[in-house]
């Protein structure tokens, strides 16, 4: 997909567009695992579960790079498009969720895969969300000249991804209202 075609999708999506994905259907595969889709409390602007699930819809057998496995809540909506492989990253394996089958977790340096330079997508949540993580793997797209869609999470959280994110000089664009309410930006590499 285009990047102008990406960016129309992006600047076309509302609260209530983000709003009516069904993260219940999910419920099965999260069991008890304390991610909140089951409560309701999941809504645009406040998580971004709704808006990972709803743009993993934009790509079809792409890869999609995570960074910040977690509890594997994000990998969980980003696996909705079957299509697509997940490929997510994070220190230790927390993952409490039953794992889709396109979904492979890794533990190793991200910036080593050559696959991360081919993904269509990247959404990145991990580190101490100062904004050094953060630049890193933006210099190291800018530097390798990624061409894709990278979905950035706390880019209000702290002062240093408050720094990261007004840095920026990429097309980007901060749709908190679509996803976390610590801040949620979309940088399109073109």
């Amino acid at each position: 997909m285009g990047t102008t075609t990406l960016l129309q999708q992006l600047d076309a999506l509302t609260t209530e567009i983000v709003d009516q994905v069904p993260l219940e259907n999910l419920i099965p595969q999260i069991g008890t695992s304390g991610l909140g889709f089951e409560t309701g409390y999941c809504k645009a602007g406040e998580e971004h579960y709704r808006f990972l699930y709803h743009i993993s819809n934009w790509f079809n057998n792409e890869t999609i790079f995570e960074m910040g496995t977690g509890q594997g809540g994000s990998a969980l909506c980003l696996a909705q498009n079957s299509t697509n492989t997940i490929i997510t990253y994070d220190v230790e394996n927390r993952f409490c969720i039953a794992k889709p089958d396109n979904v492979e977790c890794s533990f190793t340096d991200y910036l080593t895969d050559p696959r991360l330079l081919t993904a269509s997508l990247i959404f990145f949540d991990i580190g101490e969300h100062d904004g050094v993580l953060e630049k890193q793997l933006y210099d190291f797209l800018v530097v390798n000249n990624y061409k894709g869609m990278t979905v950035w999470d706390d880019i209000h959280l702290t002062d240093g991804c408050k720094e990261f994110w007004n840095s920026v000089t990429k097309t980007k664009r901060d749709i908190t209202t679509l996803g976390h309410a610590s801040g949620t930006g979309v940088i399109i590499f073109e």
